[in-house]
């Protein structure tokens, strides 16, 4: 977030190590080049504001290995070499986005590291975003709701591999619900 905590030469010795990368860089991102890299730009930062970095531009000269846009009620976006992919939003009733894209990353990553094809990783983060949009203040899915949303995942790409993209698009009336806060509280007395 520009507060210091990393300079530019230990960026660039972290990426060295040609291990994955995920990376939130604001205003930053030019640190982070690298083929092993993902980077994660919110809407207002993959815009077009001659102030904002335009993250295309980035991607095509630090060749980033790949490109998540979070684009809020347009849903999210995945550059890599080779493949454009979008996601609409899962839902339409927002109530608080405070902490949607630090969700979103997390369970992109998440579902990276139990060797998910990417575009079910975009999948993941989109559905369980949105749903923290639904909740006022930050939210924590619940286990077994990202377990449920993972399931469904898995079972459209195992119905469907070559059309995943297409049934992932329209998964909206397939993904679960959490339980509610009152829910959970009496499954627990």
């Amino acid at each position: 977030y520009g507060k210091g905590a990393l300079t530019q030469e230990l960026a660039r010795k972290i990426v060295g190590t040609g291990k994955p990368i995920f990376v939130d860089a604001k205003p930053h991102w030019h640190w982070y080049a690298g083929l092993n890299v993902t980077i994660f730009p919110n809407d207002r930062e993959a815009g077009t504001a001659p102030t904002v970095i335009d993250p295309t531009q980035v991607f095509h000269s630090c060749e980033y290995g790949r490109i998540v846009h979070k684009l809020g009620k347009d849903g999210c976006r995945l550059q890599e070499p080779g493949r454009d992919i979008r996601l609409p939003a899962t839902v339409s009733e927002v109530v608080d986005v405070c902490g949607a894209g630090d969700t979103f990353m997390a369970a992109f990553v998440y579902a990276w590291s139990i060797q998910l094809p990417t575009e079910c990783c975009l999948a993941f983060a989109n559905i369980l975003a949105g749903e923290s949009c639904r909740h006022l203040g930050t939210w924590l899915a619940p286990r077994q709701y990202a377990t449920e949303v993972l399931d469904t995942i898995r079972a459209a790409r195992a119905s469907a591999p070559h059309s995943l993209l297409s049934s992932l698009g329209s998964m909206r009336s397939k993904i679960p619900r959490p339980p509610q806060p009152d829910q959970i509280s009496r499954a627990s007395e």
